[in-house]
């Protein structure tokens, strides 16, 4: 029972200790060094272990060493677990990916069987375990409920620390800090705002154009780019009439799109936000104004800024 737990702890170690220099360091590195398949050296532990554990077998090595051995195993396959969740291939992403067109319906089947066979695990092995192996479920429960207080403490201080940074946020004079930090981007820097829309009604629209023309930056320096969905014919360019004769002649541009759904595209925000991005990246650029000079923010249809 005592390797289980080795194994675990181990697991989990090598798993946030893996995530933690890939994350911060990898990143950093120069390209050819960053693409590394990591998942070779989990590899490397588990044939290692694997070997090892073979000549202990046929006698080569007399000493016993489990302790050693699983803390082997749990890195190299922590190791492998990480390089396959976080690069999502094992190897060669290309070859992986032949193998799972070639094999996609099996895959899809097996993915589809994995969700109801976990649960199945997971619902039955607490009595499982209790019948016979009750010291592992004691082990099981402790780490389930240290692992969630950690879980949990951790969502408690970040949201704290949110909450304090977003407080600090609205009370800061952007643009006085903006003026006396940049005094020369204030005149020089043009922001767009590109919001997409789908059958919103104007209850929940004109108040998200309302706040971007209401705000304390220079007027002739914003731009709104309302993207639309060709299917919605009546409500959006109905609401994008109205906005843009109250309130484009307040701000620097006022653009209104219609996004046109092409072959292998998927309907949604996504789309008819490119769309949009790409119709003010022509409108901004037959006004004369350099693409380096302007800021881009993206917002739902029902954002309120302040």
């Amino acid at each position: 029972m005592s390797n289980i737990f080795i194994f675990t702890v181990t697991f989990l170690i090598t798993f946030l200790f893996t995530d933690l220099l890939v994350r911060k360091l990898f990143l950093r590195l120069h390209e050819s060094i960053r693409d590394y398949n990591y998942s070779y050296f989990g590899l490397s532990l588990i044939v290692f272990g694997i070997l090892v554990t073979f000549l202990q077998y046929i006698g080569v090595i007399h000493q016993n060493i489990p302790t050693l051995m699983t803390v082997i195993y749990a890195s190299g396959f922590s190791i492998v677990a990480h390089h396959i969740m976080y690069r999502g291939f094992l190897l060669s992403q290309e070859r992986e990916l032949t193998v799972a067109q070639r094999y996609k319906k099996q895959i899809n089947r097996g993915l589809e069987i994995m969700p109801g066979l976990i649960t199945y695990i997971v619902l039955v092995s607490p009595i499982l375990l209790a019948i016979n192996l009750p010291t592992g479920l004691i082990y099981l429960v402790v780490l389930a409920n240290v692992y969630w207080f950690l879980k949990s403490m951790r969502i408690s201080l970040f949201v704290i620390l949110g909450y304090r940074k977003m407080r600090a946020a609205e009370q800061t004079d952007w643009l006085a800090k903006l003026k006396s930090e940049f005094p020369d981007d204030l005149n020089r820097i043009y922001h767009v705002f590109a919001i997409p829309t789908y059958k919103e009604s104007l209850e929940v629209l004109e108040p998200c154009i309302k706040a971007i023309v209401d705000s304390d930056y220079p007027k002739e320096k914003l731009m709104i780019a309302l993207g639309l969905e060709e299917k919605d014919k009546e409500i959006g360019p109905k609401n994008a009439a109205y906005l843009k004769e109250k309130y484009g002649s307040q701000i620097g541009g006022f653009f209104v799109s219609v996004n046109t759904l092409k072959e292998g595209e998927l309907q949604g925000p996504a789309t008819n936000r490119n769309t949009a991005l790409r119709n003010a990246h022509a409108e901004v650029e037959k006004m004369g104004i350099s693409i380096a000079n302007v800021l881009v923010t993206t917002l739902d249809a029902d954002f309120v800024v302040s």
